[in-house]
C-alpha cells in the first residue's frame, strides 16, 4: 500500500512538473503615449507579464510609469493594471482581443509646494489587435476602453493616454 501511494505522489509531481514546463508564460510591454517637441515631452513604459491558460484566455498585469513635462510643469503617473484577456482569431495572421481590466493610477503633478497627488481608478473592457511577427513574438495595439473612470464616469474613453503600442514574447 505504501508503494502505491509513493507511485501516486511521484506520478502527480511529474504530471504537475510537466504542466509547469509547458506553461505559456509571456512577457511584453510597450510605450504609453510618447511625444517630444514644442516645449513638451511625454514618455511612458509599461512592462507586462501574463499566463496563457489556453489559446483563447490569458491573465496578466501591467505595471507602468509615465513622465510628462509641459510648460515647466511635471507630471508623473504610476499604474497597476491587472486584466483577463479573451482572444479571437478571425484571420490567420491577425488576432483581436478584449481585456476585462481594473486599473489603479497614482498621478503627481507640479513640484515642491505645488505638488498635487490624484488617485484614479478605471475598470471596463478594452479592444485590441495583435499581429504575430514570429512564432513567439507579436506586436499589439489598443486605443480606448468602454467602462468607468473615477475622473470621467461611464462611457467610451478615447484619449491619447489610453493609447498602447507594445510587443509580447511567449516564453
Amino acid at each position: 500500500m505504501k508503494r502505491f501511494f509513493k507511485f501516486l505522489i511521484i506520478g502527480a509531481l511529474l504530471l504537475s512538473a510537466g504542466q509547469t514546463l509547458s506553461a505559456q508564460w509571456y512577457l511584453g510591454g510597450g510605450m504609453i503615449g510618447g511625444y517630444i517637441g514644442d516645449g513638451r515631452s511625454e514618455i511612458g513604459l509599461a512592462p507586462d507579464i501574463g499566463y496563457r491558460f489556453n489559446p483563447y484566455v490569458s491573465a496578466g498585469s501591467t505595471i507602468g510609469y509615465t513622465y510628462r513635462r509641459s510648460n515647466g510643469t511635471g507630471y508623473r503617473r504610476f499604474l497597476f493594471d491587472p486584466y483577463i484577456r479573451a482572444r479571437f482569431s478571425p484571420v490567420e495572421r491577425v488576432y483581436l482581443y478584449a481585456d476585462a481590466f481594473g486599473q489603479y493610477n497614482r498621478i503627481r503633478t507640479g513640484h515642491g509646494d505645488n505638488l498635487v497627488q490624484t488617485k484614479v481608478f478605471k475598470a471596463g473592457f478594452r479592444p485590441g489587435i495583435g499581429i504575430p511577427v514570429t512564432r513567439r513574438m507579436y506586436l499589439m495595439a489598443r486605443l480606448g476602453y468602454l467602462g468607468y473612470s473615477s475622473l470621467d464616469g461611464w462611457g467610451y474613453h478615447f484619449t491619447s493616454s489610453d493609447l498602447y503600442l507594445g510587443f509580447g514574447v511567449a516564453l
